[in-house]
């Protein structure tokens, strides 16, 4: 049974306090909601395209360019058929990231990119120029703990792409999977 994962009693905000005491208190119960949440974890189906399938064992796997600081081939992780997981849900946030497996260890610096269809776009190339993308840039190992990831409130239904650049002479892969969380509103 699939429960709202929104706090709905508004009633605690004291509408006679100026708007933006009003704003604090929203923005904390959006805080409050955040870590006290459902979370979804997805990785690859068959050839590692989209969509996203949930609960899958088979990690994404992004690959550099051929240089140190040049982009490989963007993936799409999200097709929009993924969101929404629990019926109520109208908006998810892409929260996490899990390295399963890197292939260069040592000192590589990996600049993961992540990018979604907000404001219309159709592509990877579309959304970074729109500037819908969120970055990370990181020395790993493996084991590693999940990543936190800024990103925004998206639409159930978004599409979400992952590029990679290293300081690596060569291409590297990297295996990640993507957790999610899931909002009423």
């Amino acid at each position: 049974m699939s429960r709202p994962c929104f706090f709905s009693d508004q009633s605690i905000i004291d509408r006679s306090q100026p708007p933006s005491f009003q704003s604090a208190i929203q923005n904390a119960l959006i805080a409050q909601l955040h870590v006290h949440n459902y979370e979804r974890w997805f990785g690859a189906s068959a050839g590692n395209v989209a969509p996203g399938l949930l609960n899958s064992l088979t990690p994404f796997t992004i690959t550099s360019g051929g240089s140190a600081g040049v982009f490989g081939t963007p993936i799409q992780v999200f097709n929009g058929t993924e969101t929404p997981v629990q019926s109520f849900a109208k908006l998810f946030d892409f929260h996490r990231l899990q390295i399963a497996g890197i292939s260069q260890t040592g000192p590589v610096f990996w600049h993961i990119v992540i990018a979604d269809s907000s404001g219309g776009a159709t592509s990877y190339a579309q959304a970074v120029a729109m500037g819908n993308y969120t970055e990370i840039i990181a020395v790993l190992t493996v084991p590693a703990i999940p990543f936190e990831i800024m990103s925004i409130r998206h639409p159930a239904g978004t599409q979400l792409w992952a590029n990679l650049a290293t300081s690596f002479a060569g291409s590297a892969n990297l295996n990640f999977f993507v957790g999610i969380h899931e909002y009423a509103k």
